[in-house]
């Protein structure tokens, strides 16, 4: 009975020795100081958590979110017609600010990643603010039109 108390015992501290944290293998990273303070941050990595203040700031905080650029081929827009038109922040969690200088006769239209129209509305001000929060994380269109005609069409992450 000893011996395998006294064997069970070592092949425990044998398993914890070996045991390790979770780890990862980061692309590149470094880190950053300044008067507000020093952040170390990595990237190549995709899981991360948001924390937001009281005054709406948010900071993403384990390691670095994803970022991405991409063009949007096969979609017709109009190409003589002129929009001016941002889209922040671009990745979203629960909102996202459309502004436009000129929003007579424009709406938007946000689309899932296989096609199926969510939500449509009109436009009725230079700045107006979609809600996210009951989507689930994924990418998303936005598609705007002036009187009918695809005028410009962004890719969203929603996180």
């Amino acid at each position: 009975m000893t011996h395998s108390v006294i064997t069970l015992t070592f092949f425990v501290f044998l398993a914890l020795g070996n045991m390790q944290a979770q780890s990862t293998v980061a692309a590149a990273g470094g880190e950053a100081a300044g008067s507000g303070g020093s952040a170390s941050f990595t990237t190549g990595q995709i899981l991360y958590t948001t924390e937001k203040g009281n005054s709406g700031e948010s900071m993403a905080q384990g390691v670095q979110q994803p970022y991405e650029i991409s063009i949007i081929s096969g979609i017709d827009e109009a190409k003589d017609l002129r929009l001016s038109a941002s889209l922040y922040p671009n990745p979203a969690s629960d909102y996202l600010t459309l502004e436009v200088q000129d929003p007579s006769g424009l709406s938007y239209r946000l689309y899932d990643i296989q096609g199926r129209l969510l939500e449509s509305q009109i436009i009725v001000g230079t700045t107006t603010e979609i809600e996210l929060k009951h989507l689930a994380n994924a990418a998303y269109f936005l598609k705007i039109f002036r009187n009918r005609q695809q005028m410009k069409t962004f890719k969203i992450i929603k996180n």
